[in-house]
């Protein structure tokens, strides 16, 4: 820390980094040490080198190759991370975050959500910044309605939006090696911007269109969108593609309307949201940090849990069992520290252990550990071993016996599970298959609040293990569980991220029921959400023929009424739309 002109001047070095904030961070006065490794694992003490020590120490979530620092600890000063993609990352990132003394994050209500134990201590939230750009009047724009983004095999949501709005004059631009000044200059020339995103986040675009003065059309993403613009004033929020319809028509029939909005969300971004107040407000959580970082044997499990789950998810090129080895030290190493004995982390560590080793293919090894935590929990090890039981590790061993085929161990570990005081349903006759006990491991995990991870791949036919809620339910439809298709759907309900993955159980069971209209009416709803509007209001024209040739119309419409936002005339868009009945 030096002075300047009678000015305090911090030494802040930043991890990956957009220029922006080193621009703006100097531009305060500060000395600022810009660092970008590159994708890797690095001491942050070697980073660092003869360097003065730094007053702050700042990681931004690298998008490309990912930088993970060892020995945060070390540093006396505060480290804060700042989480971009979270809503695709919070898998790897619920372990990361807590090697800091703060998160920041576009995606607070995603860290929020998490369980107790998972969520970091302290939470800001901080989105990318806006730009600097004069208002264009609309009567001067030449586009009606335009967006700028790349669509691919991940973005059916996205196709499925645009197909729709061409037939409204859509202008889309894919090219994925457009500027942030060719994207801004599309922007500023048109009236109405659409958006969507991948798992119903808060991204990019509201913020990059409402700083050239757009109409913003965004999906209802909650609290974090509606901290950077107000709804209603400063842009609007649909629902579903009939509502994403009528605000286009909105916008082209009430020009002056759709620009005053347009206005007042440019006239916010400019007054909260550009570079330099992002650079103001990093500095003024950074001077609030207390310590709250991990250190010692948790800080060491942490990255080694960070990193077990991007080896998993194949996006960390490390052996998997060298790394499965690795943990096994925290538990039964030479040199192992014994307080490392009393954390709750290293149920997790046990469960990763196994997930690595099977899935690397030493399946002989990852079945000792499931032998050994058998032992365990029957009362053959002492107090101290017990330390590795918990719901991860008794989950990740009856998946891993059940690969095996070892149906009476996978049971043996669910039924440890009731007697550690979780809640069981007992288990009849035709619940101890492997598909019955992928459906309890199933309801355990949504108990516990594990319920999906966006971001890691599974499958059934992966040879990755179960952990989510999820992921059990798609073990259990692939071994033709009853009912676990329609359990999918359930689990999915609202999930507007997983649209698509729900659409494919609710397809099944409209088809598998073919004379149930509740069914093919869910399915239909989801074509809608999905903005396949067409096939949506086709299905559910077919459900309401089908309901009233059951004498069911009334609920019908009293399912239709609950199922769309706000109040909606049914009656006549099916009577406007009667030529898909």
């Amino acid at each position: 820390m030096k002075k300047r002109s009678g000015k305090t001047s911090l030494i802040i070095v930043l991890v990956d980094a957009l220029p922006f904030l080193a621009n703006e961070l100097r531009a305060l006065g500060h000395e600022v040490v810009s660092l970008s490794p590159g994708g890797g694992i690095f001491s942050v003490r070697a980073l660092l080198g003869e360097r003065q020590k730094p007053d702050i120490l700042v990681q931004m979530e690298r998008l490309g190759a990912r930088t993970y620092l060892a020995d945060l600890e070390s540093l006396p000063c505060p480290v804060l991370f700042w989480g971009i993609d979270s809503q695709l990352n919070m898998f790897w990132q619920k372990w990361y975050a807590r090697l800091f003394d703060a998160t920041l994050t576009p995606h607070l209500s995603l860290f929020q959500a998490l369980p107790d134990f998972f969520r970091p201590h302290s939470l800001h939230a901080f989105s990318w910044p806006g730009y600097e750009r004069s208002f264009v009047p609309h009567a001067a724009r030449g586009r009606q309605l335009g967006l700028c983004a790349r669509v691919d095999e991940h973005r059916e949501l996205r196709a499925a939006l645009i197909a729709l709005l061409k037939e409204q004059g859509l202008e889309h631009n894919s090219s994925p090696s457009l500027s942030w000044k060719e994207i801004l200059d599309f922007y500023s020339g048109t009236k109405t911007v659409p958006n969507e995103s991948l798992v119903c986040e808060l991204n990019f675009r509201p913020i990059e269109a409402a700083s050239c003065g757009c109409l913003v059309l965004s999906p209802d993403v909650g609290a974090d969108q509606e901290a950077i613009l107000e709804p209603g004033l400063e842009f609007l929020v649909y629902r579903d593609g009939l509502e994403l319809l009528d605000l286009v028509a909105f916008a082209r029939k009430r020009p002056g309307a759709a620009e005053k909005i347009g206005f007042a969300a440019q006239r916010r971004i400019q007054a909260e949201h550009l570079p330099r107040m992002r650079a103001a407000k990093l500095l003024d959580i950074a001077a609030g940090v207390t310590r709250r970082r991990l250190d010692g044997a948790a800080a060491r499990m942490a990255l080694w849990l960070t990193l077990a789950m991007q080896i998993r998810n194949r996006s960390l090129p490390l052996d998997a069992k060298t790394h499965a080895l690795e943990g096994m030290e925290f538990f039964w190493g030479k040199d192992r520290d014994r307080s490392a004995r009393t954390l709750p982390f290293l149920p997790h560590v046990c469960a990763q252990v196994i997930n690595l080793l099977y899935e690397a293919g030493d399946r002989e090894r990852s079945l000792e550990l499931c032998r050994e935590l058998l032992r365990i929990v029957s009362g053959d090890k002492g107090h101290e071993d017990r330390a590795l039981i918990g719901q991860n590790s008794l989950m990740a061993a009856s998946a891993c016996a059940l690969e095996h085929g070892l149906q009476d161990a996978a049971l043996a570990f669910l039924r440890c599970r009731g007697l550690m005081g979780g809640s069981l349903a007992p288990l009849g006759k035709e619940r101890r298959d492997p598909a019955g006990i992928c459906l309890a491991w199933a309801q355990a995990a949504q108990e516990s609040g594990d319920i999906v991870s966006p971001g890691f791949m599974f499958s059934p036919q992966s040879g990755t293990l179960p952990e989510s809620a999820l992921s059990w339910l798609l073990m259990a439809k692939a071994l033709k569980a009853p009912g676990a298709g329609a359990r999918i759907a359930g689990l999915l309900r609202g999930r507007k991220g997983l649209l698509f993955l729900r659409m494919a159980h609710t397809a099944g069971e409209s088809l598998g029921h073919p004379r149930s209209f509740i069914a093919q009416l869910e399915y239909g709803l989801d074509c809608i959400r999905a903005f396949r509007v067409r096939e949506g209001l086709f299905e559910i024209a077919e459900a309401r023929a089908k309901a009233a040739k059951s004498g069911q119309s009334a609920g019908f419409f009293a399912r239709l009424k609950n199922a769309g936002p706000g109040e909606r005339n049914w009656e006549k868009i099916l009577q406007k739309d009667k030529a898909f009945v």
